[in-house]
């Protein structure tokens, strides 16, 4: 498992790692994004691999979950996939922890109900993909 890290250290080193370049779109970054929403992690998921560097516009795709867990970790090169506890790593999850079938609809995770995410997701028009 990576070391944990504190909130300044966690987006120092994505900013580094990522060469302060959004892995969205290669514009310069302005913040470092969970991956995995870190309320989703008991310890707040502060890990390296749980980081991308995105502007604005790409984090704001990253969050209603039009840039998919997936697509951001490869843009990254991450290859060590960091998961909350009791996560499955032969399931496919969006940064909401909502579970994503091979079919693209969606199950509803942990978060699914809290009224940020329905805000988000609906924002993204990602609300008629759950089942």
């Amino acid at each position: 498992m990576q070391a944990l890290l504190t909130r300044t250290q966690f987006r120092e080193s994505v900013f580094e790692r990522d060469h302060n370049t959004c892995v969205g779109c290669e514009d310069i970054a302005a913040d470092a994004h969970h991956i995995i929403e870190r309320r989703l992690f008991h310890n707040g998921g502060y890990y390296l691999n749980n980081g991308a560097a995105l502007c604005h516009n790409c984090h704001l795709e990253a969050e209603m979950t039009m840039l998919s867990c997936d697509v951001l970790r490869a843009r990254a090169r991450i290859e060590h996939v960091i998961l909350p506890e009791g996560f499955d790593r032969n399931t496919n999850y969006d940064k909401w922890g909502n579970i994503i079938l091979l079919t693209g609809r969606r199950v509803k995770g942990p978060l699914f109900d809290d009224r940020s995410v329905q805000k988000i997701l609906q924002r993204g028009g990602m609300l008629r993909l759950f089942l």
